[in-house]
């Protein structure tokens, strides 16, 4: 087995396997909690529109804490052992910053993204019934995206903190 580049890595096990295991397990649990649903309101009194946006912030700060855990883990084991080069102030930065801080930005970021686009989506009827499996396939398609945008970026701020040059 050949070892991977930093962009293997990166793009195969931190934003592919992630974003799709969280979309998986996501997806799962919203359509096992609504099973018993008819339909599902996306807006309105009843509707999942709040539980979307806490979701948007939730996942990102629970993802960088638990992802930064476990890269932390491999470079100081030597599991893995890339070299960040030429990181920008801004990413030094931040890479300097606590995890839970970075995931404190991650998740304010993704949940105010999430409110603005499925406010923006949002109909003037304000009713958009959805089957469970729609419901589900929804909330999949958010973790999964966040999921394969918030890995990578902790791994490589993860990485480049722990690099010699930095």
């Amino acid at each position: 087995m050949g070892h991977k580049s930093l962009a293997q890595y990166l793009f195969i096990d931190q934003a592919l396997i992630s974003g799709l295991s969280n979309a998986l397990i996501n997806g799962l649990i919203a359509v096992a909690i609504q099973r018993s649903a008819k339909s599902i309101d996306v807006f309105g009194d009843d509707g999942v529109f709040d539980g979307l946006v806490i979701m948007a912030f939730l996942l990102p700060f629970i993802l960088t804490i638990i992802n930064s855990t476990i890269v932390e883990r491999a470079i100081k084991t030597k599991k893995i052992f890339f070299q960040v080069d030429r990181v920008s102030r801004f990413l030094m930065w931040g890479s300097q910053r606590p995890y839970w801080f970075i995931g404190l930005c991650c998740g304010g970021f993704m949940s105010a993204a999430t409110f603005t686009i499925i406010f923006l989506l949002k109909p003037t009827d304000s009713l958009v019934p959805l089957s469970v499996t729609e419901y589900g396939l929804l909330v999949a398609v958010i973790a999964g995206l966040m999921a394969a945008i918030i890995s990578p970026m902790t791994a490589f701020l993860v990485m480049a903190k722990h690099s010699p040059t930095n």
